[in-house]
């Protein structure tokens, strides 16, 4: 007796809610470390717009200053605003995965359970190119990522932070990345996050400032800086510089400064003929890294 599962609507719906079950609870068990995915780093924007093509955002500058006046002048100094506007393209990527219909009729029958591993791996695959398209961007679409930001204050520190400077040369290097986006704005920037490569973040931790003084590097700055609050260390800012020397950077965690615009998360669409079987696809909506605030953010090279 033939036994095969008639692929019609109805069959095909069973499957695709079946899927659904799996992909959501799938991606409740995602731990994998990246952190600019999880938006551990930087704030996630998340907007349910897929229809949006552009976003645009305004900065807004004032100038002008009070001045003093003697009796009744008519030159009194005007302050002006000054709106910028900036329009980013929305962009999208897709991955999949693929069953053939003998893969569906069994599923189907309860005699096979739908491969896990094939919807874990366009979910990891996602959240991968996600985390690499908010550290890095994409030069092949003029989209820069977090490290390698336009608007970051950029510089070249004149010590690395291992074993071939002193104590107070790093102490120096941490310090100065710091107040130097403090002093060039005016105080109106304060860096309260700190983010340093995985080597550099473990020497720092674990090398004592002198023999008399029984506190780390990193201890010793985080306890002495009225600013940095968070250190953390990754792995993307090793070789991210210029020449691939590694860098550090300090910002603040917040939206009004630096955030990620996600127009729309990771979405399965339905099953789609293809061949001898169906495909799945997902797709995800992103438009970039906004950096508000010019300055606010400092990326150091060569340490």
């Amino acid at each position: 007796m033939h036994s095969s599962v008639r692929l019609d609507d109805a069959t095909l719906g069973l499957f695709e809610r079946d899927l659904e079950v799996i992909e959501t609870e799938l991606d409740r068990e995602e731990t994998s470390d990246l952190p600019f995915a999880d938006g551990t780093i930087v704030p996630l924007d998340i907007e349910n717009k897929p229809w949006a093509r552009t976003i645009t955002y305004r900065r807004v500058t004032r100038v002008g200053h009070f001045k003093l006046v003697r009796s009744y002048p008519t030159d009194i100094p005007m302050i002006n605003v000054l709106s910028e506007e900036f329009t980013f393209k929305v962009h999208r990527w897709a991955g999949g995965y693929w069953f053939s219909e003998d893969d569906i009729e069994a599923a189907v029958k309860g005699e096979i359970q739908i491969e896990q591993e094939d919807i874990a791996g366009v979910q990891e695959s996602s959240r991968q190119k996600m985390n690499d398209l908010i550290a890095f961007g994409d030069k092949s679409l003029n989209l820069p990522g977090f490290v390698n930001h336009p608007d970051a204050l950029h510089s070249f520190s004149p010590y690395r932070l291992d074993s071939s400077s002193t104590p107070q040369q790093c102490l120096a290097v941490l310090h100065d990345a710091v107040t130097s986006v403090v002093e060039l704005t005016r105080q109106i920037e304060k860096p309260d996050t700190m983010i340093l490569p995985l080597r550099a973040y473990h020497y720092l931790a674990n090398t004592q400032v002198s023999d008399h003084l029984n506190t780390t590097i990193l201890k010793q700055f985080l306890d002495t800086s009225p600013y940095i609050k968070d250190i953390q260390p990754l792995n993307e800012l090793a070789g991210a510089g210029v020449d691939g020397t590694n860098i550090l950077m300090v910002f603040r965690r917040d939206k009004m400064k630096v955030k990620v615009k996600i127009m729309q998360e990771l979405t399965w669409k339905p099953l789609q003929r293809k061949g001898l079987g169906y495909e799945r696809a997902a797709t995800f909506k992103f438009a970039g890294v906004i950096a508000r605030r010019p300055y606010s953010m400092h990326v150091v090279a060569g340490i």
